[in-house]
């Protein structure tokens, strides 16, 4: 019985290991879309400018896989126009600018 209940505490563990690389790894590929979609739209835009709120960015095309759930912020007045998006999904967070 105890030994039964090691092996069985061992692939619990490596279950919730699998599992949790598994989410970062959607979450990781969410938010290289996210950026190539917000690099695209600013090559595209006249302005070269990224969108302003995430309204507009799901507009140019912004989604996630899942439930991701992504947070958006731009600046767009300062010379070197930059992003920051953070995005969480099933309890993993990640962030790219």
């Amino acid at each position: 019985m105890v030994v039964i209940s090691i092996l069985a505490a061992i692939t619990i563990v490596a279950y919730n290991g699998t599992q949790n690389r598994a989410k970062l790894s959607v979450l990781k590929n969410d938010l290289s879309q996210a950026a190539s979609i917000l690099e695209s739209f600013k090559v595209q835009n006249s302005s070269e400018s990224y969108p302003s709120d995430l309204a507009a960015a799901i507009l140019a095309g912004l989604r996630g896989s899942g439930d991701t759930t992504f947070q958006y912020s731009a600046d767009n007045t300062a010379s070197s126009k930059t992003y920051c998006i953070t995005a969480t999904s099933q309890g993993v967070f990640g962030t790219a600018t």
